[in-house]
């Protein structure tokens, strides 16, 4: 059989870059009210509406 020309594949190149930090996937279990404040949590870390210090700063005073 013969070879055909160079159509097709991947291109160098081409496609998304990849990030410079990669998150890791994570699976658990919760409720969906509990989902709902997961959720609304990473929303707020992701704007930059709060910060991880001022997170667990109050999930500390949250346990005591």
């Amino acid at each position: 059989m013969e070879t055909k020309g160079k159509k097709g594949g991947a291109r160098e190149g081409a496609g998304r870059p990849k990030l410079e930090i990669t998150r890791k996937t994570r699976a658990f279990r919760a409720f969906d009210d509990e989902w709902e404040v997961i959720q609304e949590i990473a929303r707020k870390l992701k704007k930059g509406e709060i910060s991880i210090k001022e997170l667990r700063k109050w999930l500390d005073g949250k346990s005591k």
